[in-house]
């Protein structure tokens, strides 16, 4: 008797504990970011290939969401305060990894490349150290500025979007352009665009995905995670639909 006692009991814990992870919903906030994430003018949503995957992930995970764009910085500040908060595209830095709960990556074989004007003699960069003494192009939210902007003698200058980093290097207010892979094949699928600017140095690579808030609960994430693996290479037709 006391033997079945303790299955109800454990059989109650179990059911109340799923529902109460069902019951979770979370706040999912993003920036204007394009390719990956973008405000639609004619619908109003939030589209791009990340926030189709990251519809799709809570869809099969079952998780109740709201997508919401704010400015990148109260963004993340946000998602550190906040329960059940997240923010996408994000790279999971080594300064950024304690604070948050990961789900990566989204987009597989992601990287980070210097690009330069295609003008004159190719400059040789074997490593980050060489850009010391030069100016620097980025989008404010890719993570690896952190690390240039360490360097002495580097200046970065942020900008709000690719395209606008993209601009200011052909007039020659900066060097250097800082971009990921994606991004950047965004705007040179322009092949008047790409035959203006070289790539000169792969400099790492990096993945993108989705940072939690540290009271977000881990079986949660575990679901979210599960889901995105469960997605496989469908995740390919999203990127494929903004080409």
């Amino acid at each position: 008797m006391r033997f079945l006692l303790l299955i109800v009991l454990w059989c109650s814990v179990f059911a109340a504990s799923k529902d109460t992870l069902a019951d979770q919903s979370l706040l999912l906030l993003t920036e204007e970011n394009p390719p990956f994430n973008y405000l639609d003018p004619e619908s109003g949503t939030v589209t791009g290939p990340s926030a189709d995957l990251v519809r799709e992930i809570m869809r099969r995970a079952g998780v109740a969401y709201e997508i919401r764009l704010l400015p990148w910085n109260r963004a993340i500040r946000l998602a550190e305060e906040a329960p059940d908060t997240c923010v996408f595209s994000m790279n999971p830095t080594p300064e950024r990894e304690p604070r948050f709960r990961w789900l990566v990556p989204f987009f597989p074989g992601g990287g980070i490349a210097f690009f330069e004007r295609a003008e004159g003699k190719r400059k040789k960069i074997t490593d980050a150290s060489a850009i010391r003494g030069r100016v620097l192009v980025a989008e404010k939210a890719l993570a690896s500025i952190e690390k240039l902007e360490a360097l002495p003698d580097v200046i970065v200058t942020k900008v709000r979007q690719e395209e606008d980093a993209y601009d200011l290097l052909l007039r020659g207010r900066g060097d250097y352009w800082l971009a990921g892979f994606f991004a950047a094949a965004d705007i040179l699928k322009d092949e008047a665009k790409s035959a203006r600017i070289r790539m000169v140095y792969n400099w790492q690579s990096a993945a993108v995905g989705l940072g939690c808030s540290l009271k977000t609960d881990e079986r949660l994430m575990q679901r979210l995670r599960e889901a995105n693996h469960a997605i496989g290479d469908a995740r390919w037709d999203m990127v494929a639909r903004y080409q």
